[in-house]
């Protein structure tokens, strides 16, 4: 029963956004984002670039069946209670019979994948104008339901499939990520830090104060221009690639880019992704504590590897559990053995830290484990930390370590 209600709920919010669309007084330039490193920092920076005002733009986890259409339509979600979906369902239905009157100037929308199928659902909802297909690593992300990266790569590219027209925006670093390039009549550019990539971020150097790291400036080649970029509120590679293509995005839309430039430059990441922040001492932590991949968890380790400090360098991590059990021990493996080689000390937490620093210590580092989070705060106030050490925190939501 529930699932036959789920599916009529979805397939009712799906009409209702599109006859909302349909009823709208202008249409909307709509500006999508999916892959899988990424996807939300580069919807936040790519909505800061355009003007929040102009702009409607998916919130927090409004990236599905449900949540595309509830942003469309101006809704938030009912969670379990069926008395509240069912008020949402008629408010949404008046809403989608009304003549949409202040319609914003873009629709920035993020599309997530978790099962088969599931970009099929979204593309009927919404068409882009123009699209961002952020990396997609050969190895699922959270591809608990594909068998392979490729099929997960398949249908994320459903995106723009047999779109006739606009402009997309791929990921250079990733085969799987531009090979989705075929099969779309969009006028499709990559992006990425790569000499041959058509929009390219260049020089990325930390921005430092008397406390430290602050920020990252560095430069976008665009339309055979080089322009400056400073970025105030962000210190990591990704998100210097997010404003990058967020610039790019804008000057699809027909932004000026000099407007754009200035309102990245206080463009904050969002919230528990590698968001830097500091003690009251100035000790710097790093907060990554939204989720965690294989892949995110690398680019974490690196960014520490090369983060200036005078004091050490200390990563927490913690179990990845979205991931398929034939690839657990392995991917928890390779990462305790990065980390050995990227900061000074790791702390382990979660059912799988043994994995984590059985092979950082195996590897030449120096590992400790720790129960649950209310251990982890125990080891970090035994090593007496000071404003010259700093803090990397990162793992599954479930593990609890924005709480420490």
């Amino acid at each position: 029963m529930k699932t036959l209600l789920r599916g009529h709920l979805k397939k009712k919010l799906a009409e209702f956004a599109t006859q909302r669309l349909s009823n709208a007084a202008t249409r909307p330039t709509i500006i999508t984002i999916t892959g899988s490193v990424g996807k939300t920092g580069t919807k936040e920076a790519i909505a800061t670039a355009l003007g929040k005002e102009d702009v409607l733009v998916s919130e927090g986890n409004y990236n599905t069946a449900f949540g595309v259409p509830l942003t469309i339509l101006g809704l938030k979600g009912g969670g379990g209670s069926f008395s509240e979906w069912k008020r949402i369902l008629a408010e949404a239905k008046e809403i989608a019979e009304t003549p949409w009157e202040d319609v914003p100037k873009y629709l920035v929308l993020e599309l997530a994948v978790d099962h088969p199928g599931d970009m099929e659902e979204l593309r009927e909802i919404v068409t882009p104008d123009i699209a961002v297909i952020t990396p997609i690593p050969n190895m699922p992300v959270h591809g608990k339901f594909f068998p392979s990266a490729e099929e997960l790569a398949e249908e994320k590219g459903k995106m723009i499939k047999n779109v006739a027209e606009g402009t997309a925006f791929l990921a250079g670093s990733e085969p799987l990520t531009t090979a989705l390039a075929r099969g779309t009549g969009m006028k499709t550019l990559t992006y990425g830090m790569a000499t041959g990539d058509d929009v390219q971020m260049t020089e990325p150097e930390l921005l430092i104060d008397e406390r430290g790291p602050y920020g990252l400036s560095g430069k976008v080649v665009l339309d055979g221009a080089t322009v400056p970029m400073r970025l105030n509120r962000v210190i990591a590679p990704t998100q210097f690639l997010a404003a990058g293509v967020a610039l790019a995005v804008a000057n699809a839309a027909g932004q000026n880019p000099v407007e754009v430039l200035a309102r990245l430059e206080d463009w904050e990441p969002p919230q528990r992704r590698m968001q830097l922040k500091r003690t009251v001492e100035g000790m710097a932590i790093i907060d990554d504590t939204y989720n965690a991949s294989p892949v995110a968890v690398r680019a974490a380790l690196n960014f520490m590897k090369e983060f200036p400090v005078l004091g050490r360098r200390i990563a927490v991590l913690g179990d990845m559990r979205e991931l398929d059990s034939a690839i657990e021990e392995q991917a928890h493996t390779e990462v305790g053995k990065l980390a050995a080689s990227s900061v000074d000390l790791l702390i382990a937490v979660g059912e799988r830290r043994s994995w984590l620093a059985d092979a950082a210590n195996k590897a030449g580092g120096e590992a400790r484990e720790a129960e649950d989070k209310e251990a982890v705060a125990r080891e970090l106030a035994a090593l007496e930390l000071t404003k010259e050490d700093a803090v990397l925190f990162k793992a599954s939501r479930a593990i609890g370590l924005d709480e420490v």
